[in-house]
């Protein structure tokens, strides 16, 4: 045991409150980051429906690159999030007694009890990306006008 072996569940107790509040912030991260590339993609489709001239063929890639690099900012995030779940895990299995719950982190982890903070990002970038693809081929050989 360490020096500061005496008050380490106050550190943990502490640490784990604290990492709380920071998967909350990722989670607020992770919507603003879905509603702006949303704003973006629409402003660059905006600006592209609204020219006299039809816009040269790389322009199209644009509101197609804005959802991809925002789908790969959601696997960061995506990632972190589970770093911080696998962590709290040890700290719950640390301090949990017979009979006691679990914890929060333990019980998301069974099978079939996925946040709906993941699936709903998952669903979310699957379905924009493939919109804003469909639209861009679509535009590109001029089926959608």
């Amino acid at each position: 045991m360490g020096i500061f072996g005496a008050r380490s569940e106050e550190f943990y107790l502490k640490e784990f409150e604290s990492l709380r509040k920071e998967i909350e912030t990722v989670e607020q991260d992770q919507r603003s980051l879905e509603r702006n590339v949303v704003v973006a993609v629409a402003v660059a489709w905006g600006w592209l429906w609204s020219r006299d001239k039809e816009p040269p063929a790389w322009a199209y890639v644009v509101p197609c690159l804005l959802t991809t690099l925002g789908w790969l900012r959601a696997r960061g995030v995506k990632q972190v999030y589970g770093l911080f779940t696998s962590y709290l895990l040890t700290v719950e299995e640390s301090f949990w007694k017979p009979g006691a719950p679990k914890g929060w982190h333990h019980h998301i982890t069974k099978p079939g009890t996925e946040t709906t903070f993941m699936k709903g990002a998952n669903q979310f970038w699957i379905i924009l990306n493939a919109a804003t693809f469909g639209v861009a081929l679509l535009r590109l050989f001029n089926l959608l006008r």
